[in-house]
């Protein structure tokens, strides 16, 4: 009895615990996507700034922020430091088209 007991309980155990694992990554993303836009704007909170920083993170100038640029304003430029992992989720937040590249459109919700 104790045993069936203790199947029956693991199950619904082992979900709570994924979902808060879950829960608690989408957070810490969040986190992270608000720092990022927190040191965007430490200049201000006007137009001109998020185009300045978006210029900023487009070291190319071809009108887009490639994931490359950005891991590069990202942790050398804002001194965030973030595994691989972490970052490139951090990236999807930005890349609402999923085209792999970042438009100064796509960063401007995130940043105003």
């Amino acid at each position: 009895v104790m045993i069936s007991g203790l199947t029956v309980m693991a199950m619904p155990l082992a979900i709570v615990g994924n979902n808060f694992c879950r829960a608690w990554e989408a957070r810490e993303l969040a986190l992270i996507a608000e720092e990022i836009k927190l040191r965007l704007l430490w200049r201000g909170r006007s137009l001109h700034d998020v185009l300045q920083a978006f210029e900023d993170f487009d070291s190319d100038r071809d009108g887009t922020c490639s994931y490359p640029e950005f891991k590069q304003a990202v942790t050398a430029g804002m001194g965030i430091n973030l595994e691989g992992r972490k970052l490139r989720s951090v990236w999807r937040q930005f890349d609402h088209d999923e085209s792999d590249s970042i438009r100064c459109h796509e960063m401007l919700p995130r940043c105003c």
